[in-house]
Formats: structure tokens, sequence, C-alpha cells
């Protein structure tokens, strides 16, 4: 077939007076003048490979300067490949569904053996087998080790005992909104076979649900948690009803070596109610299919096939020999239709890298399918679905209708032809992968008794989501960069100047719309995906996409998923969804996020539905009073008699999970009762009443609120003030007893402990802090919470123990949070300390407690992990909220203030005058 001379095509754009839009050029010979239909254009064009721009002269002789994006060269196919092998019959993956608003299974992570152990897994509808060795890297970038090139899978067994096989795509998981997820996942990825074996790191792991509108925190869709192997670990993800209809995908999410974890199999498909529910009517009379695609190579040996590493650089393999592409885990497969018949395809590129740009021909590319494409990454809400001619891709639009980017997911109705034959889902190279002829990466054979009754119509599902055209509350740039000078030229892919962990966590606050300006200034791709909600896309590089139907780049729904193309720029809007706690965005080049394309991001209440709880100081009465997130003042509570003159214990968090913070409140010294009494956030009503000692009736109290039972709501963790052996005592909301640690700060205290909770080691599992109070060494114990909150065996695990500044007698008042960002990992929770008294009375520290423990992502939050060395923690900034020493001492406490839920200490000897300092300088408010 014939090739086009160097250089073949070219992305031209330019700027006219409706926008950016772009132009396709095809050049052949030494030279071309070109004058564009329907516009007074003139393009002069060189064929130098090194054109860096040229100039467009309009009829009015306005002159713009533009770059030339070069395009790989292509040839002009005269037929598709049609590759002689095939996998047999197109499987579906077998089905897991909810009873009773639950889904409930057990799954084990397994690694397969090398040919001719016998220990395989099931790839698609073969037997596949790990390499004997490992291969040289055939990409830069990631952390600097060779791919593992070992095949896993996801081995299911259902509530009732059937034990499925262990296979990719694993099986299909089927929930309702609103329903939970409740999965028992053991690692065995470790355990000894006769594959190569690698450092225990490389089988650190995790689980996420791509797609999910649920909670993060704890054992929900948590992707900061570590699954050590031979550990077993509880998931609990409760979809919320904002929930869309549709498909979303699970996969191992573990920071470093995602792209091994999921290329070796680690990955199955989540569907929600039905795609079709947007149209009930159409509900059950369409064969619905569920297709993951992949990209790959299965080596065949004469013990069986093996996991190999593919070629898949521009000028480097053959599709085919040296990588394949594979639907369900098959090469090739076929597929059987009715003349005339309409199926619902779902199709999730479940892939390490890698896009697609998919087609529906015959075998000479012609005869293109008629199809409706109905959404994207599983949503179901304010869909304007798209007829579609499912042409040959011969062309590469980023970003296009049927372009299908890592993690990405396109639903749509196929429509046979009337004609009987043979047809195929064909593929076709992209920029970065070897040019060749468009090819088949599915037969379908059209055969039988057609179908008489017309293809389905698909309307408009409800008004285009209202976040188009709301206001956005902040826009932000967020630039995707690289750096290539690592050691032997491995890349650090970087979010905003910083590679993952590092770099300030950006906050969000539940509700606000958010505009995303997604700067892409690298030569190559990045796939952005964010966790935890759906965005709207804007605009591409300055076209807007056009929420009629109509454009370049028409609005079908909304995405978690969206390429950001070379040196390009991506608009996205969203709505802040109301999940708290830490969630992530990266790109899904999952080699790219490996080597540091991942940021954190902490999700919480906005102003008016956060708390300050600002505690009577000694001599003051008994009373609170109560402020929201932007210092303004809702009330006062009277928790204690206004005779009381020992000074009220106060802490605020997410008790109901309403996002309005609740209080709770207390004596903070001995000699009332040991009462807790619980306000709710937004009546600031008692709403519950108990005592935590009842042993000790004079005993006071000191507060916090954290998740420590792993069910994403706080408890009421309480210490005992008053004479005697450190005791803390762990609540439910309803004020039953949780768990209850003693001695935890050795020997006997003159006035008890102090308590506050966060997550200290980046697990999003709320940690506990112990300090000892006033007349004692100031001395500070953390607890790893994720141990705390075991259901069986749990234990106590120090996280961190250290004196605090002071002064021997001076004991330590605790707060915590995420109060400094330049905080390393960012997603760790500060440390905060004042003196009860002495000579530092009145000075605040802020202290990374994480630093010292050797982070991972997580590193400590197993079953079975021994207690590590711990180090002194980092003192991170020391303020004077008053700037001299205050009697009693101070009451800290961590937040979030104002619009932009700006990180402070807050810091009150008297709730008449506060203080909200920042760690970067200055105070950000006060009274």
């Amino acid at each position: 077939m014939p090739i086009l001379p160097e250089p073949s095509v070219f992305q031209v754009s330019f700027y006219s007076s409706s926008g950016l839009e772009p132009i396709f050029v095809r050049i052949e010979g030494e030279g071309l003048t070109h004058m564009i239909p329907n516009r007074t254009l003139r393009l002069m064009v060189k064929t130098s490979n090194r054109i860096a721009n040229s100039r467009v002269r309009r009829s009015k002789e306005r002159k713009r300067t533009f770059d030339w994006l070069r395009l790989e060269d292509r040839a002009v196919p005269a037929s598709i490949f049609i590759p002689a092998a095939s996998d047999g019959s197109l499987i579906q993956a077998p089905v897991i569904e909810s009873v009773n608003g639950v889904l409930s299974a057990s799954v084990d992570m397994v690694r397969a053996g090398i040919p001719g152990s016998g220990e395989s897994i099931l790839y698609g509808n073969q037997p596949l087998y790990s390499n004997t060795k490992p291969e040289q890297p055939s990409f830069p970038g990631g952390p600097p080790y060779l791919p593992a090139n070992f095949a896993a899978a996801y081995q299911f067994t259902t509530a009732d005992g059937t034990v499925l096989p262990a296979q990719f795509p694993g099986a299909t998981l089927k929930l309702k909104q609103g329903e939970t997820l409740n999965l028992k996942i053991s690692n065995s990825l470790a355990n000894p076979n006769s594959a190569p074996e690698f450092p225990v790191e490389r089988y650190l792991t995790n689980y996420h649900l791509h797609g999910a509108l649920a909670s993060p925190l704890a054992d929900g869709d948590n992707v900061y948690r570590v699954m050590y192997p031979d550990g077993s670990y509880e998931t609990s993800i409760k979809l919320s009803d904002l929930q869309s209809s549709g498909v979303n995908w699970y996969h191992v999410h573990k920071h470093g070596f995602s792209a091994d974890q999921v290329y070796a199999g680690l990955a199955g498909m989540v569907q929600v109610g039905d795609p079709l529910d947007p149209w009930p009517e159409y509900v059950g009379n369409y064969e619905e299919k569920i297709m993951t695609v992949t990209m790959g190579l299965k080596v065949p040996t004469d013990n069986g096939l093996m996991l190999s590493d593919p070629k898949i650089q521009a000028g480097v393999g053959v599709y085919g020999t040296d990588w394949q592409v594979y639907v369900n885990g098959q090469y090739n497969p076929t597929t059987t239709m009715r003349p005339g018949e309409t199926q619902i395809w779902t199709l999730g590129a479940t892939v390490r890298n890698g896009t697609f740009n998919f087609g529906i021909t015959d075998a000479n590319g012609e005869n293109p399918w008629q199809s409706t494409i109905l959404s994207y990454d599983g949503n179901s809400n304010g869909l304007l679905p798209q007829p579609y001619t499912q042409v040959l891709p011969t062309d590469y639009v980023r970003d296009g209708r049927m372009v299908l980017d890592a993690g990405a997911r396109i639903t749509m109705a196929v429509t046979a032809p009337t004609t009987p034959g043979l047809y195929y889902l064909v593929d076709n190279a992209t920029p970065g992968y070897k040019a060749t002829d468009p090819f088949s990466v599915m037969t379908i054979r059209v055969e039988g008794d057609p179908v008489t009754e017309p293809a389905p119509v698909f309307g408009q599902t409800g008004p285009i989501p209202d976040v188009f055209d709301a206001p956005a509350d902040h826009t932000r740039d967020i630039v995707w960069s690289q750096d290539s000078s690592g050691p032997g030229g491995t890349s650090a892919f970087k979010i905003n100047g910083f590679t993952f962990p590092n770099g300030p966590m950006i906050s969000l606050q539940a509700g606000q719309v958010e505009e995303w300006n997604l700067i892409n200034v690298t030569g190559n791709d990045h796939v952005f995906h964010i966790h935890q909600l759906d965005f709207a896309v804007v605009e591409v590089n300055g076209i807007p996409i056009d929420t009629t139907g109509q454009g370049t780049y028409p609005y079908i729904s909304l995405r978690d998923t969206i390429n950001i193309p070379p040196r390009s720029t991506v608009t996205i809007k969203f709505r802040v969804t109301p999940f708290e706690g830490k969630y992530v965005m990266h790109c899904h080049i999952l080699p790219h996020e490996d080597g540091g394309m991942m940021m954190s991001v902490i999700s919480g209440p906005d102003m008016d539905e956060r708390r300050v709880a600002l505690g009577a100081g000694v001599g003051e009465g008994g009373g609170v009073l109560v402020q929201n997130g932007d210092e303004m003042q809702l009330g006062r509570l009277d928790p204690l008699p206004r005779s009381w003159k020992g000074g009220v214990a106060t802490a605020t968090g997410n008790l109901s999970g309403d996002l309005t913070q609740e209080i709770v409140a207390g004596a903070a010294s001995r000699g009332f009762t040991s009462d807790v009494v619980v306000y709710d956030g937004t009546s600031l009503q008692e709403t519950l009443r108990f005592k935590a000692f009842p042993e000790y009736p004079h005993a006071g109290v000191s507060l916090a609120i954290g998740d420590i039972d792993h069910d994403g709501l706080g408890e009421i963790i309480v210490g005992r003030v008053g004479p005697g052996p450190s005791l803390v005592r762990i609540f439910k909301a309803d004020g039953t007893l949780f768990r209850e640690l003693s001695g935890t700060v050795p020997g006997r205290l003159p006035n008890g402990v102090n308590v506050a909770s966060a997550d200290f080691d980046g697990d999003n599992y709320d940690d506990l802090a112990i300090s000892a109070g006033r007349g004692s060494e100031p001395r500070v114990i953390g607890l790893n919470g994720f141990e705390l909150g075991m259901t069986e065996n749990w234990r106590v695990v120090k996280l961190f123990d250290f004196v605090a500044p002071g002064g021997r007698k001076a004991g330590a008042r605790i707060a915590a949070g995420y109060a400094d960002p330049s905080t390393v990992p960012s997603y760790a929770a500060n440390l905060v300390t004042t003196a009860a008294a002495g000579s530092q009375n009145g000075k605040v520290f802020v202290w990374n407690v994480a630093t010292p423990m050797n982070h991972g992502m997580s590193s400590m939050n197993a079953s079975g992990m021994a207690e590590m060395a711990l180090p002194e923690p980092m003192l991170m900034a020391t303020l004077r909220p008053f700037r001299h020493r205050i009697p009693g001492g101070l009451r800290v406490a961590v937040g979030r203030l104002g619009f932009d839920g700006t990180p402070v200490v807050v810091s009150w000897a008297s709730p008449h005058r506060v203080a909200y300092d920042t760690t970067q300088g200055g105070m950000s408010g006060g009274m």
C-alpha cells in the first residue's frame, strides 16, 4: 500500500473569532499551498521536520503565529489487518450480584508460576503463566525497577461458598445505588511458587473502585491503605445515592507498583444499576456486553502462554507479534449478532498504558456500523447521546468520540447491518505507538434471522449538568510536567512541580464549584483521573465543549477520565461531592502515576458546615461559644453549670455523616463529673449525655473525635483528667463503649491525659495521640488507629513517643489535623502541642510525626507488622499566638478557615480571645 512521503500529517491549530479549531492537512511531495474550504486561509507548508511555526494570513491581513503539532506518519490503508489467530468466542466474566442491598464476597490475589508448573491463572479463556525472568523496561519512567512480568488475578469466593477461578477479567460485581460492597481481601501475591521472587515491596497492594462516588476513608474506597502479603483485609464501600447507573471498574492502586499489578491482571468491572436506566422503556430488551480492553503480550512457550513486556513504541514492535490488544483477555475473539440486532456494549480500558481508537467495519474498512454513544465513564445523569457512524479509524483525534484512554469507559448501542457477513471491531495506531494498518481486535459474525423491529432511539435524559454554567468558586492551574534527568534516563513525572507524595494537598469543600485548567507542558499525553467525583470537560485547547451536541467536541456525558494532549490545556469543572477525607488525582498512564504523577486532595465541609467550639477558660463558667468556619458566631452552649470554674473541654467532628460537624463538651478539670455532652452541629441542640468514667465520679475529661472503628464516621475519644494512671475510652456516637486503653502513658499522672486524633501515618485511618497532663513530663505517644480498630485481634502499636517542649512538669495539651501544607508526605496529619504550664507556656508547636516512619503509602497499618523504631518527630513551626505566656495555658485545635479552607491552628485561653494562625507566617484571623 502507498506510503506518504515525509512529513505526512500535521495538525495545525489557529485562533479564529470563534475560538481555537484544528485543521488537518495531508502533505504530499516537496511542498503544498492549500486553500482550506470555507476559510480565507493560506497555509505555506514546508517539508522540513524542523518547522517550528508558520503564519496564517486572513483576508483582513491579520496574522497569527501558531505551532505545528506533528503526528506520526500514516499509511493510507487498503484494508484492515485481521489476525489469523483467534482465542475463540468472546467470554463474559462471571457475575456476582448484591443481595438485600449488600454484595459480600471473599477475594484472594494470587500470582501465577512459570510455564510448566501448572500454577496458572486464567487470562481470558486461556491459562497464563508468569515470565521466567524480569525483562528490561520498554519505556522510560517510573521508579527505577524492571517490569515484574508476573501474571496475577483475583480469585473470588461468593457468599454461598462458590469458588471462582483466579482470572482476568475478574468477576463483574453488580450493585445498585446506595448498596454496599463488602469484600474480605487476602494478599497471596508473595506466596512462594515457581515464579521469580521479588522484594516484598513489589507485592504490597490495595483496592480501588474506579468511578465510585463513595467515602475514601478507612475501609472504604481508600487508596492510601496498604495490604501486605499474607494479610487479610476488610473493604466496605457504600455507594452513594448520587452514584450513576453504568459500568466502572476495580483495580489495585498501590503507588509505585500499580502499573505492574494492573498489567498482571488485577482488575475487573463493576456495574451499578443498568446502563439503560435513563431509558427505562429499553431496560431488559437488549443484550448487554462488557468488554475490558487491554494491551500486552502473551508469548507462546512449549509449556503454555507466558506474560511478557510488549514492544509498543513507534519504530520498535509489530502488532500481532510484539504487542497485541485483548478484549476480555482474548486475542481477536469472535461474537455473533443477528442482522439488524442492537446490543449495548461497554468498552473499558483496564490497561496499564495505551490508547484505543475504535470503529466497526467490514474487512475492506467499509460499511461502517451505526451506533449511538450513550455515555462515558459510567455516567447516567444529564446525558446527550450522540448517533455515530463507526467509520474506519484512519485518523486520530485526541479526545475524539471513539478514542478510549487508559481507565476510561465508553457505553454505546451498536446496531448490526442487515447484510450478513463478517465485520470487525477495529483499532488503529495512535501517537506513541508504531504506525500500522487498522487492525481487528474482535470479529463479529452477523448471521441468523434478521431483527425486524427498528433500532432504539435514545433521547436526552434531562438537562445538561448545571456545573457548565455555574460560576467557579475556585479556578486553579494544574500543570503536568516531566523531568528526565534521573539515573539512567529515568523520568520523574510531576504535578505542579512535585512528585507524589510531595507538594501541598489541594483543599476542596463540599458543594463548591471548582474549575481546573489541566496544562500539559510535556510532549507526552497524560490521562487525568480524579477519585470520588465526576467532572464536566468544558474546553479542549480553547475549543468549548458544545452542549447542543454539535461541533468538534460535542457533550455526551460527565466523565471521570480525560486525556490532556501534549502541550495542550483541557479545562474541567466539577462540584465537590459530599465525601470527607483524602483522595487523589493522577495520570492514569500508570507508569507515569508510579513515577510520581499523583497528588492528594483533601475534601471536607464548607465554611458553613465547619464548627469551632471554644470552651470556657478557667474561671469563666461552663459555656461554649460556637463559630462556623468563617469565624461567625453561631451560638452558645451550656454543657456545664454557669457556676463551674474549671474550664470546658471541647472537640468537633463528623459523628453523623451529614458533613455538618457535631460538638462534644465536658468538664476540663477534676471536680464536676465525667459527663460528655453531644450537640447537633446544625441545631446546636443537645442529643446525648453520658458518663465516660462513672467509677471516677469527679473526673474531668479531655476530648477528641476520630474514626477508630473503620466505618468512616467519628467516635468520641475521652481521656480521664484527674490523678491516677493513664486511661482513655473510645465511644460510639450513641455512647456505647468501643475500646479502652489504660496505662499508655506510664506512671501515675497528677492530672491524667489529653487526647487528639487524626491520620498521622497517612493511611486514611484516624490515629490516636495521648499526652500527659499538667504536672507531668509532657510526653506524647501516638497509636496506630488501624490496629486499634480491628474487630478481632486488635492491639496497641506505637507510631511515635517523644517529650514535647515545656519543661519537667509542664504537661502537654494536644490537637491534630492538617496544619502545615509543607509536610511530607503531604497527606499525613500534623500533631500540635502546647505546654499546659512552665517556661514554654504560650507557645504552640506544629510537628510532622510521619517523616520518621519510613513512610510509603502507608507503612504501618498491617496486622502482623512489628513495632518500628520511633525517632523524634520533625518540628515544622513554632507559633506564639498572643506573643506572651498565658496563665493556665492555651487550648488548641486544628481547622480550616474561610471560603478557601485555609489550614489554621486555633488557639485560645478564653473564647473571647481567639487566634487563628497559619504555619506560613502571620495571623489569618482573630478576635
